[in-house]
């Protein structure tokens, strides 16, 4: 190890003040461009990263506005609560593929009799009923017949206030 630091240590006092400033210029100018290198590689690959993802996110932001749009007119659509009476919740149920035997309506309470019907279409018109008509089920008498998915049902609403 004395072998070559010795002769560096002669090469180096035989230069002049002109030759150590460059060589320290120099010195500093790959320190300086070798840490701009290892900080602009990672930016550079993230920036290449982002370039491929920015398709998927413009497609994500269009769907977003899109199901906004849909979200506002159903807002808009709830506003519009449909008249409860005999006539428009049989219209409906029927609509949707349910015949009910019996519909009657009593104060803030209404009672609908299904004798063979679809448990995942009552279940589904349920939901639906709550956002159109604003009622909840608040007593449901179900018994299931021989066939799948077929029920027998007595369902009573309360008007939500």
């Amino acid at each position: 190890m004395k072998r070559l630091i010795k002769p560096a240590v002669i090469f180096w006092e035989i230069r002049s003040a002109k030759e150590k400033n460059l060589f320290f210029i120099g010195c500093g100018f790959i320190l300086a461009t070798t840490l701009c290198l290892l900080w602009l590689i990672p930016i550079i690959h993230e920036r290449q990263q982002l370039t491929k993802q920015l398709p998927v996110l413009r497609n994500q932001v269009a769907r977003a506005a899109l199901q906004s749009h849909q979200i506002s007119l159903l807002i808009d659509q709830q506003d519009q609560e449909l008249e409860i009476s005999i006539e428009n919740l049989q219209k409906n149920l029927i609509a949707v593929g349910l015949h009910p035997k019996k519909i009657f309506i009593h104060e803030n309470n209404i009672d609908i009799e299904f004798e063979n019907s679809s448990f995942s279409k009552l279940i589904r018109w349920s939901h639906d009923a709550q956002i159109n008509f604003h009622i909840v089920v608040v007593e449901a008498s179900i018994a299931p017949l021989n066939e799948i998915d077929q029920v027998r049902a007595i369902l009573i609403f309360k008007k939500l206030t």
